[in-house]
């Protein structure tokens, strides 16, 4: 899996942090905003779609008993499950949560499981 991220983002130290990283694969909801409160929407898209589907297989891949540390996974996964109430927004939500957990520096990429 990690060579397959590195494929699609490249060199990760030309994002400055985290979440810049994670809109570059379109893993961050749209916002809808005009003098109001803003309005969370779908994600946005935007990217490689390749990336983004690598990252859904993941958190699929994740949530499974086997997988290490997946009861830390499991319990980020039902918190927000909890919170927003549906299975795809959970989903997402943890795909981008092991997307910052990515090393910021290229050179360690292939030795993160």
């Amino acid at each position: 899996m990690s060579a397959n991220i590195y494929a699609a983002v490249g060199d990760i130290s030309r994002f400055p942090n985290s979440h810049k990283l994670a809109a570059y694969a379109g893993l961050v909801p749209s916002v809808s905003q005009s003098g109001g409160p803003a309005k969370l929407g779908h994600i946005t898209k935007s990217g490689s779609g390749e990336l983004r589907a690598i990252m859904t297989q993941a958190a699929h891949i994740a949530l499974l008993p086997r997988t290490k540390n997946a009861d830390e996974l499991r319990a980020y996964f039902e918190r927000i499950r909890g919170n927003r109430g549906r299975k795809k927004v959970a989903l997402t939500a943890l795909a981008r949560h092991i997307l910052w957990s990515c090393p910021k520096n290229s050179d360690t990429w292939f030795y993160a499981a």
